[in-house]
């Protein structure tokens, strides 16, 4: 009988918190899977606000990823872990029209633009409150009955690429996140949304340009005037696009 295979480094990391986490950039190896172990579905988005801690300092943040359980902010400065945070409401939601969200800053490390991003843990029970996060979940149309749930990690990045719908002309956007299974597009232009389209991508670094086709799900947040976020989703890749796209997304998530 041979013995029971001993876990991988990676698998000893997991327990039921760092599943929830599983996409931290710190904790990426080269053999990490790029499959999602995220407990519940998670939506990114681009909310100015503010915030202030237990100690009374305050600050300017800009939620980038909510979900029903925490979000992720992007300040100024560092947030200490274990620090308690209460946030805002979004300045378009109006300031008035929710109370503040208390959280926990579980990890905090630095992004693409040395800014400080932050993972926050809302408390059991907030589910059913209602909050200005339940606000923004509902207007994106998010769902928790596990249909929103993503398969793979989304890695965080600022890709230029070149978007054409339906063989029209292309045009320039920004990729804010890239998954196998989808990505976050920011531009100019509105994506009406079931529209099907190919993104091209790359070079990046010593990958070659890449070419995906794939459908616009949603717009996840509207901006008057300004740039739009759009939610999309990939189709199927043959062998040589999936190993690529692959490249792209372990080293997005291998960067500091």
């Amino acid at each position: 009988m041979t013995d029971k295979a001993k876990p991988t480094a990676w698998e000893a990391k997991i327990n039921p918190f760092s599943r929830l986490l599983s996409s931290i950039k710190q904790l990426v190896d080269p053999t990490l899977p790029i499959e999602d172990r995220r407990g519940g579905g998670r939506l990114a988005c681009s909310y100015e606000s503010s915030f202030v801690t237990e100690h009374g300092e305050t600050g300017r943040c800009e939620v980038v990823d909510v979900s029903r359980r925490g979000l992720q902010l992007i300040t100024e400065n560092p947030l200490a872990k274990g620090l308690t945070v209460a946030i805002k409401t979004p300045e378009t939601l109006g300031s008035d029209a929710f109370a503040s969200v208390m959280t926990k800053v579980m990890w905090t490390r630095k992004d693409q633009d040395q800014r400080f991003l932050s993972g926050v843990l809302l408390p059991p029970g907030i589910e059913d409150e209602e909050t200005w996060l339940e606000a923004i979940l509902s207007k994106s149309g998010y769902r928790d009955d596990g249909s929103q749930r993503r398969k793979f990690v989304r890695a965080e990045s600022e890709i230029s690429g070149r978007l054409a719908l339906d063989g029209e002309t292309p045009f320039e956007v920004m990729v804010l996140n890239l998954g196998m299974g989808g990505a976050l597009i920011k531009c100019e232009q509105s994506l009406p949304a079931e529209r099907h389209f190919v993104l091209e991508l790359g070079p990046f670094g010593d990958l070659p340009d890449i070419e995906i086709s794939g459908t616009i799900l949603r717009e996840t947040d509207s901006n008057d005037g300004g740039p739009r976020l759009y939610s999309s989703r990939f189709g199927p890749l043959e062998k040589r696009r999936h190993s690529l796209l692959q490249e792209y997304i372990l080293t997005l998530l291998k960067k500091p």
